[in-house]
């Protein structure tokens, strides 16, 4: 299970889902898309999505390489990770290796540049000459690798139309899961979330070719509690 986190790193929802993925019992493999994107930036200006693809390329070969039993290969993005694990698998390269792809609170755009600096910028007002490129233009050519898109049913920050315009544009087999949150982090609904995380996982482990021409959509409710 390769996990990309969010533009915060490693911390929050990332570090939850990692740690929920190991008691599940897969092997998690984390790449902190922050420190990633500021290497990137520092060498060569910014990303490019065959950049971006080639570096998956050389983690799912070095991850068969230190786990050769594994008889399974997910890639798994979370906020701007989200983003990025939908721009590899776009590369068959990347795509036909994996199993399945699983894409939580996915943004509209994805980054491929992040200054150092760029931290700070809400304390300096020094602007962030971002690059980035549409989710939209990518989606579809994840298939026929099996698409998850998780979502909340509430965010304030985004069009709220975005994982359906993701999810009208993605190729089969595809699954649209909401989860009844609307806290971001899906802090009121973990367990609802990790929930759809292991039905999304077996779903894509044994979704079929004969079934690329169904569309899956779940709603999971949340009615009470949190985590």
């Amino acid at each position: 299970m390769i996990v990309i986190s969010g533009m915060d790193g490693w911390h929050g929802l990332t570090a939850a889902v990692g740690d929920q993925l190991s008691e599940d019992g897969y092997t998690v493999i984390g790449l902190d898309a922050r420190s990633y994107l500021i290497e990137a930036t520092r060498l060569s200006g910014s990303l490019t999505p065959a950049v971006l693809a080639e570096d998956l390329v050389m983690v799912l070969h070095l991850a068969r390489g230190w786990f050769p039993e594994a008889q399974q290969t997910f890639l798994l993005g979370i906020f701007e990770g989200a983003g990025l694990s939908i721009v590899a698998a776009a590369d068959r390269r990347v795509g036909a290796q994996l199993t399945g792809v699983l894409a939580i609170d996915t943004p509209g755009a994805v980054p491929l540049r992040s200054p150092f600096w760029a931290w700070t910028s809400w304390i300096t007002h020094r602007e962030v000459d971002g690059v980035s490129v549409p989710t939209a233009a990518y989606v579809a050519a994840v298939a026929p690798t099996p698409l998850s898109l998780i979502d909340r049913t509430y965010r304030s920050e985004l069009p709220s139309d975005t994982v359906d315009t993701l999810f009208a544009r993605g190729g089969e087999p595809r699954r649209l899961a909401l989860v009844e949150s609307r806290r971001p982090e899906f802090n009121d609904a973990r367990d609802q979330l990790f929930g759809v995380l292991r039905s999304c996982l077996e779903w894509s482990t044994h979704v079929s070719p004969i079934e690329f021409g169904v569309t899956t959509r779940s709603r999971v409710a949340h009615s009470g509690g949190s985590r």
